[in-house]
């Protein structure tokens, strides 16, 4: 799909949403080739009718460079020719405008924003190189229900099929493990590690469950700490990864400072007793960083990497405090996650994308009792990361 094209849906993207009615149009766009029947399915199984639209909308860009017209024509003769013309009325307006000084986003704005466009795109010593199909393994750990006090993540399954979605529009090959111990997790992360990622540009972690600081619960409620989930995929234990990005998605609490409303939180039960002072991330930034630079620099040296490189941890909330998760809505950070990523990962590069998240979380959610969330990446990349949905 043309640039342009792209960016007339995501302008249209709530007003598409709202009134779109998509089992109309779905035997018109297998009969033009712009899904099969299995790809039909797939969005159907998204749930309600405003969930189907945002799932064909997700989809639609990656199916063709002539995917935008055949689904205008679908609008047409679906008889939703508002929503058809709608899209025209942008077409329109993207060949009307000036280059100079342009008041919207030109298409010559649009391509320079577009990956593929700019001028380190090619350059692999700026940017990630991701054309593997598929990118590589997301691994989703999805723990509900616990053995003991902890309460049972309501809400997690919606988060979980949603990231799924996420991954799955990504272009990677998603796993999804449900409630496991915490040597259960090890056993996964063990398993993960000694695959061969050589045909693979990346790799995925998503660990949903409750938690405190530095620590993850499994099911079992015994915890495991992020620097040994880490450590299972670092430069000198997962070969095959070396240089590529490793990212972690960390849905949990990591501390109880915020005071509990009418939604649910990933914080561990009031009676359970808090693990040891663990360092902050700005310390475990400086230790791993410590970790890889103590040996005296030789010829031999200047070509490795530090251990822990290529990584990035998204939390989903700042060190000492809860985040926040709504039983039918899932998570706030999740769904931020999703949202931003399905709709500007064809343009932006991923660190763009979760501070985009980080507004969304801060600005647009707050609990019954008048809290709000700000969630926290920490990023070891040494380059730019696009995903390139579709190509």
């Amino acid at each position: 799909m043309e640039k342009h094209h792209r960016q007339i849906l995501i302008d249209n993207r709530v007003r598409l949403a709202k009134d779109m009615k998509p089992k109309y149009l779905y035997p018109i766009l297998v009969e033009k080739k712009v899904f099969n029947d299995d790809m039909i399915e797939e969005i159907e199984a998204a749930g309600t009718r405003f969930d189907q639209c945002n799932a064909l909308l997700r989809d639609l860009p990656g199916r063709g460079k002539h995917a935008f017209q055949r689904f205008v024509e679908a609008l047409d003769e679906a008889e939703q020719t508002d929503l058809a013309d709608l899209l025209r009325i942008g077409v329109k307006g993207a060949d009307r405008e000036p280059i100079t000084v342009p008041q919207q986003p030109s298409d010559k704005v649009l391509a320079d924003a577009h990956p593929l466009s700019r001028p380190e795109a090619n350059d692999p010593t700026r940017v990630y190189t991701m054309r593997a199909r598929p990118r590589g393994i997301a691994l989703i750990i999805n723990n509900k229900t616990f053995s003991g006090r902890l309460n049972t993540r309501s809400g997690t399954d919606v988060d979980c099929a949603n990231l799924q979605r996420l991954f799955q529009y990504l272009d990677f090959h998603v796993t999804v493990e449900n409630n496991k111990s915490v040597e259960g997790i090890r056993h996964l992360l063990l398993q993960h590690s000694q695959l061969d990622h050589g045909n693979y540009d990346s790799f995925v972690l998503t660990i949903l469950s409750h938690g405190v600081e530095g620590q993850i619960y499994g099911t079992d409620e015994h915890l495991l700490s992020v620097k040994e989930i880490t450590t299972y995929f670092d430069n000198r234990n997962c070969k095959t990864l070396v240089g590529k990005p490793k990212l972690f998605f960390l849905q949990a609490c990591r501390g109880d400072k915020m005071d509990r409303g009418i939604e649910q939180t990933d914080a561990a039960s009031v009676d359970t007793p808090g693990p040891p002072a663990l360092p902050t991330e700005e310390e475990l930034v400086r230790q791993l960083l410590e970790q890889s630079l103590v040996l005296e620099e030789t010829d031999a040296m200047r070509d490795t990497l530090p251990s822990q490189s290529d990584m990035l941890l998204a939390y989903a909330t700042v060190p000492g405090f809860v985040s926040w998760r709504n039983s039918q809505a899932g998570s706030w950070f999740v769904q931020a996650l999703t949202e931003v990523l399905t709709q500007y990962a064809p343009e932006e590069d991923l660190l763009s994308m979760l501070t985009i998240v980080n507004d969304k979380v801060a600005t647009r959610f707050q609990s019954a009792g008048k809290n709000k969330q700000m969630p926290a990446p920490v990023t070891m990349l040494r380059k730019k990361l696009f995903f390139n949905p579709g190509q």
